[in-house]
């Protein structure tokens, strides 16, 4: 006889006075859900396997059954273990759905009555097999048709896929990266683009904060080609007339990002939208001409 001095879990006990220096006893042919184990954490219906150990086992007196392996691979105890009036606690355990068959020969003396007591809960969905599929899923996988791997389950547990969250111009390191998230989705979830011109960041330095461009803003003045009416193909003085865009360059592209400064382009390019650095002095959808 012992006395079961601490329930691990729902599986394993401590006793005494301990046999052959050895306290820890694992009981054999079954398997609770983990509460203890770090790379598992605490899996469905852990909880209720223990508490119910504890309940029915902790304090009192047991017989032990060693099987015809005596230990296991961490050095505990390998029994059946028997409270008062020659019940056996590993049986209990399927009874009720707390655990679920593991046979691990050559202990196997009980298995047609542990696998017996096993289907009784499982037809009933008593405990473990009342848990819900996903559930089942992150159990260990012990042959019985649930946990890790088996049908219908992930051949492992996947960790749960991180939430999206929202990103703004300061978690990019260019506004080239910005401007390939709003491509990617023009809808524009996160606000990339404020002003709703098709540039996303456009101040944006790649560290949260807002910096004009290198080139000051150019102004009506700044460049005599944008305010000097004769500078424009058709305009005033000699000879105008005709096709107003004759002979000018094709358009250049407008530069990503920043303010724009006709000193940044080589040609014209199409008047950004409003036209907010008054590039298109005569207003013919030219800018920097």
């Amino acid at each position: 006889m012992a006395t079961v001095t601490e329930v691990v879990d729902g599986d394993t006990i401590e006793i005494e006075p301990a046999v052959g220096g050895n306290g820890e006893v694992r009981l054999i042919g079954v398997d609770t859900p983990e509460t203890k184990d770090p790379d598992e954490g605490v899996e469905p219906y852990g909880e209720e396997a223990s508490t119910y150990a504890l309940t029915e086992l902790e304090g009192e007196e047991v017989e032990l059954e060693f099987g015809e392996e005596r230990t296991d691979q961490y050095g505990r105890l390998l029994a059946y273990v028997y409270q008062p009036g020659d019940e056996m606690f590993n049986e209990d355990l399927l009874d009720g759905g707390y655990a679920q068959v593991y046979t691990v020969s050559p202990n196997d003396e009980h298995e047609e009555a542990f696998e017996a007591a096993q289907e009784e809960a499982r037809s009933a969905g008593l405990g473990i097999w009342g848990l819900s599929r996903s559930e089942q899923c992150e159990l260990a996988n012990r042959g019985n048709g649930i946990g890790e791997g088996s049908p219908g389950c992930a051949a492992g547990r996947q960790p749960a896929p991180e939430a999206p969250r929202d990103r703004d111009c300061s978690d990019f390191a260019s506004q080239a990266e910005a401007q390939e998230v709003l491509n990617d989705d023009p809808s524009d979830p996160n606000g990339l683009d404020a002003d709703g011109d098709g540039q996303a960041c456009e101040t944006s330095s790649g560290s949260g904060s807002s910096s004009p461009s290198a080139q000051p803003s150019a102004s009506a003045s700044a460049s005599p080609a944008a305010a000097s009416p004769s500078a424009a193909p058709g305009g005033g003085g000699g000879g105008g007339g005709g096709n107003r865009n004759r002979g000018a360059p094709a358009p250049a592209s407008v530069p990503a990002g920043g303010d724009i400064d006709c000193d940044q382009v080589d040609g014209p390019i199409p008047t950004p939208p409003g036209d907010p650095d008054n590039l298109d002095g005569d207003g013919d959808g030219l800018a920097c001409e």
